[in-house]
């Protein structure tokens, strides 16, 4: 849920609760498509559009890792918790009685975007003790 704080942040809006689930789940419930799931990882991510090479993917982790950090009730859902096409209305009213139908979403600092992009880009973009053969 959100607080006054994300409230008063400057930049937040709000958005659908299928959006935000969209991009944490990685596969699009919202209501209104992707379109607004692209919008919202838009101003997630604010006028970034130069990155280097394979960045998408680590911009992706840290969206997610963003949502998370702000919804922490959410971190638990993945693409194998979304429901049959035909359910989704009613999936989403129970997540918007859990969550409430619009949340405030502030967008990520370009500070803590730079840090993030700067560490992964410096490994190339993945962890590479989790790729090691030794």
């Amino acid at each position: 849920m959100t607080d006054a704080a994300q409230i008063r942040a400057p930049g937040a809006v709000a958005w659908h609760v299928g959006d935000v689930l969209s991009l944490v789940m990685g596969h699009d419930v919202s209501p209104r498509g992707t379109a607004a799931t692209d919008a919202l990882r838009e101003h997630l991510l604010g006028t970034v559009k130069r990155l280097p090479p394979g960045m998408e993917i680590v911009t992706n982790e840290l969206v997610v890792e963003w949502l998370a950090s702000h919804f922490p009730a959410m971190e638990w859902f993945t693409d194998a918790d979304r429901p049959p096409r035909e359910l989704l209305p009613q999936w989403l009213a129970r997540r918007a009685a859990e969550f409430g139908e619009y949340l405030v979403v502030p967008p990520i600092p370009l500070d803590v975007i730079a840090d993030y992009v700067a560490r992964n880009h410096a490994s190339g973009g993945v962890d590479e003790s989790a790729t090691s053969s030794e």
